[in-house]
């Protein structure tokens, strides 16, 4: 079973944030959805369903009949971002910081092992064409950085894969490794 989905479902609190407008737990301070901050921006009603169902059918550019429909996070970062974009069109850090999400997602798992372990697979032939010039350089976490959002995901992938504590990662000299 695969540890790491690319299709990861939303959580009923990322459901909260673009439509249910609520009393935040620990502040006590009022909190808008995003649903509702984008129709006060452009002058909706934001108790119209079929408006909403409308414009969430095409940002995910397929029908949806219901919010229950919004299921994954990919879906969920794209209505997101276009709800900033409807509610805080001069924010540009927050599109900014949704158009980097994905990476954003990919770096937080991938940082969840050991830093040790993604070192040694960074070093590793699968990951040595991210070397450039210099094979012999070493790698270090540094090099997340400069990686592509391919290769964050084949690197997510590989440390799912494996577990660190029961599988013995080769050290980067190995030429033998089998991934």
């Amino acid at each position: 079973m695969n540890r790491c989905p690319d299709k990861k479902n939303i959580t009923q609190a990322q459901r909260f944030l673009l439509l249910i407008d609520h009393r935040d737990r620990q502040s006590g301070q009022w909190r808008e959805s995003l649903w509702t901050a984008a129709c006060r921006a452009q002058g909706w009603n934001k108790n119209d369903r079929d408006l909403r169902l409308q414009q969430f059918s095409l940002i995910l550019r397929r029908p949806i009949e219901s919010a229950q429909d919004i299921g994954y996070l990919t879906e969920f970062d794209a209505i997101k971002k276009q709800l900033l974009a409807w509610a805080q069109p001069a924010n540009l850090d927050a599109q900014v910081e949704m158009e980097n999400m994905p990476r954003t997602r990919l770096m937080t798992r991938i940082l969840e092992f050991p830093a040790s372990y993604i070192i040694r697979m960074l070093g590793s032939i699968r990951f040595r064409h991210l070397r450039g010039v210099d094979p012999d350089q070493l790698p270090s976490l540094e090099d997340l950085q400069t990686m592509s959002e391919k290769d964050l995901t084949d690197l997510r992938n590989t440390l799912c894969a494996r577990n660190p504590k029961t599988v013995a990662v080769p050290e980067p000299e190995d030429d033998l490794v089998p991934f």
